[in-house]
C-alpha cells in the first residue's frame, strides 16, 4: 500500500526489576561469652527462585556468607565478648536488574556465665592457736570454674584452681570469726558470694595440776627451806601458805 510507505510505529516497552526476599535469623540472641552463634537465611525472588553464588555482605563490606544452589547461606560467629554484637546484611547484586531488598539486621546480647560459690569449713570450734582450713568451690552449670579467685572476707585474694580456693586461719586469742567468702568475677563468670561460716577459737580447758616438793623436811628454826612449786596451768600465780 503506497499510501503507508515510510511510516514509523513506536512501542513502549516497560522492563521491572525483579524484586527479591532476603531472609535471616540467628540461632540465638541471648547467649553466654564463649559460645558460637549460627546466622543463617536465604534470598530469592519473590516468585520463589533462589539465587545462588550471591556474596551477602555486612556492613563493614566483609563478605560473610555466599548463597548456594537453593539460596541458602549462613555463618557462624564465637560471641567472647560481653555486650552486644551484631550485623546488619545485604545480598550483592545488580541493582540495575534486582529492586534492593530491607537489609537483615541481627543483634546478639552476650552475658557473662552465671556461678555459684559455696565453702566448708573443716572445724567450727577450736582451742587457741588451732589452724582451720576453709575450702571455697566455684561452679558454672555444674562443671568447676578454673579462673578468678575468692576473698574470704580479709582482703586477700585465693587463685581458684580447678574450681576451689583454699584458706586458714589461725589465731592466738579467744576469738569469734564469721566469713562471708565471695567470688570476685571475670571477663567471663560472674560474682558469687558464699553462706557465712562461724568458727569460735577458745581457750583450751586444762584440768589443773599442781605438786609441791622439797629437798628436805627437816631443819633448825632460821633454816631456808627450799620449795618447788609445779604446775600445767599456764600465766598462773601459785601461792604458799606454810604454817609454823
Amino acid at each position: 500500500d503506497e499510501t503507508h510507505q515510510g511510516a514509523t510505529v513506536s512501542v513502549l516497552v516497560t522492563i521491572s526489576k525483579i524484586n527479591l526476599v532476603f531472609t535471616g535469623s540467628a540461632s540465638s540472641t541471648n547467649v553466654y561469652v564463649g559460645e558460637t552463634v549460627t546466622i543463617s537465611g536465604t534470598l530469592e525472588t519473590s516468585t520463589g527462585s533462589p539465587l545462588g553464588n550471591v556474596k551477602i555482605i555486612d556492613g563493614a563490606g566483609q563478605v560473610k556468607a555466599i548463597t548456594g544452589a537453593n539460596g541458602a547461606w549462613s555463618f557462624t560467629s564465637v560471641e567472647d565478648t560481653v555486650g552486644t554484637s551484631g550485623w546488619s546484611l545485604h545480598p550483592d547484586l545488580d541493582w540495575n536488574k534486582y529492586n534492593t531488598p530491607k537489609n537483615v539486621d541481627i543483634q546478639i546480647t552476650i552475658r557473662k556465665k552465671d556461678t555459684v560459690l559455696t565453702c566448708t569449713v573443716d572445724k567450727t570450734s577450736v582451742t587457741v592457736g588451732e589452724t582451720v582450713t576453709l575450702t571455697a568451690t566455684v561452679k558454672s552449670d555444674g562443671v568447676n570454674v578454673n579462673e578468678g579467685q575468692v576473698d574470704f572476707g580479709d582482703g586477700v585474694f585465693v587463685d581458684v584452681s580447678n574450681g576451689t580456693a583454699v584458706k586458714t586461719f589461725t589465731k592466738t586469742t579467744p576469738t569469734v570469726l564469721t566469713v562471708t567468702p565471695s567470688y570476685k568475677g571475670t571477663s567471663t563468670y560472674t560474682t558469687a558470694t558464699a553462706s557465712s561460716l562461724t568458727i569460735t577459737w577458745i581457750e583450751e580447758q586444762v584440768t589443773p595440776e599442781i605438786s609441791i616438793s622439797a629437798s628436805t623436811l627437816i631443819g633448825e628454826v632460821g633454816d631456808d627451806l627450799p620449795i618447788t612449786l609445779s604446775s600445767n596451768l599456764k600465766n598462773t600465780a601459785l601461792t604458799v601458805l606454810l604454817n609454823d
